[in-house]
């Protein structure tokens, strides 16, 4: 079984997939696990850009092979907010503190 990981804010979801599937593929999973009434047409996928802090859209009829995206890869969903589609944001997980850093 293969997966890609897709990360919206602070959270990551495991997303089986092959890099053959096409982006329409992957949001039709997001859209059948996570919100199951909204169409895959509500979920925008984007990858890293070629500049620090840029995200590239990816298009429908694109196959993740196409954009660069390989097995146990990372790709960033958004969805619409109000008027307005969310921010993309790439947010660093902070280490967990444990009982010998305190």
């Amino acid at each position: 079984m293969s997966y890609i990981r897709v990360k919206r804010q602070r959270t990551v979801y495991f997303v089986e997939a092959k890099i053959t599937d096409s982006v329409f593929k992957v949001k039709q999973t997001l859209s059948h696990i996570l919100f199951k009434d909204k169409s895959p047409k509500d979920i925008r996928l984007h990858i890293l850009g070629k500049t620090p802090g840029s995200f590239s859209t990816l298009e429908d009829n694109q196959t993740l092979e196409q954009v660069g995206v390989q097995e146990e890869g990372l790709i960033y969903m958004n969805q619409p907010g109000e008027g307005q589609w969310e921010q993309v944001e790439q947010i660093e997980f902070e280490p967990l503190q444990t009982e010998e850093a305190q």
